[in-house]
């Protein structure tokens, strides 16, 4: 089981949940997206790339049914592998976003990450307080300084490649509808109180997925694998244990 974050994030998002899958008898695969956590910087950042990124780190793993969850731009990155026919999964779980296209949405975060001088990132606590400034959700500031590092002993830095992302914020707005409707069974998890799935992307889903399932997470927003991992597990488990 192949476990994607969204934009800005990393493997990190979801170690919590990714321990429980493991515990329920999974061999789970945290895995940071090109440009993010651990995974090394490239100027070539796209939804093509990134499925075939995954695609060869599936081949790699041993054999038995492979399943995929994404969240945000990892859930794009999975409908993409799709599309691209690149590696029959025998299950796609999609949290939190849909096949069309979006308009961008995170132009205050590069905003606000941008306007952070770093070259005099000494603490964190530094960082936060110029986040702040155009970032006032908490948690927001908090899940952005998860990617904060030690660059050198006194100097912070972002793990993720600021520039290049920036420069392809329409990587996490494309579309990824396929030509034909696809069998493979598919789980999209919508946030309660997210507008990233709404009344049409449903009926759109339904069109394009044809072995699909729409499952909505109670108190929860975009974020729902934070925000109410008992639920998210539980959908993603009772839809799992249907394909193993």
């Amino acid at each position: 089981m192949v476990i994607l974050h969204g934009l800005f994030g990393s493997s990190d998002n979801w170690l919590t949940l990714g321990r429980r899958f493991a515990e329920d008898g999974y061999r789970v695969v945290l895995t940071d997206l090109r440009n993010h956590g651990l995974s090394p910087h490239s100027n070539e950042f796209n939804l093509a790339t990134m499925a075939s990124d995954v695609a060869e780190l599936l081949e790699q793993q041993p054999s038995g049914k492979k399943f995929l969850m994404g969240h945000s731009l990892g859930g794009k990155v999975g409908m993409q592998l799709m599309v691209q026919n690149q590696f029959a999964l025998d299950g796609l779980i999609v949290a939190d976003i849909a096949p069309r296209a979006y308009t961008t949405k995170h132009t205050d975060v590069i905003s606000a990450l941008k306007s952070v001088d770093a070259d005099h990132l000494k603490s964190r606590k530094d960082v936060e307080n110029q986040l702040a400034i155009i970032i006032h959700d908490f948690g927001v500031r908090q899940w952005l300084m998860k990617s904060l590092y030690w660059k050198e002993k006194d100097q912070l830095d972002w793990r993720f490649n600021l520039e290049v992302i920036a420069e392809n914020m329409d990587v996490a707005t494309q579309a990824t509808e396929p030509p034909a409707p696809l069998s493979t069974p598919t789980l999209f998890l919508k946030g309660a109180n997210s507008d990233y799935i709404n009344q049409h992307d449903m009926a759109t889903i339904n069109r394009f997925f044809s072995n699909a399932r729409i499952e909505t997470i109670p108190n929860a927003g975009h974020w729902l694998h934070a925000e109410n991992p008992d639920a998210t597990f539980e959908k993603a488990q009772e839809f799992l244990m249907a394909l193993r």
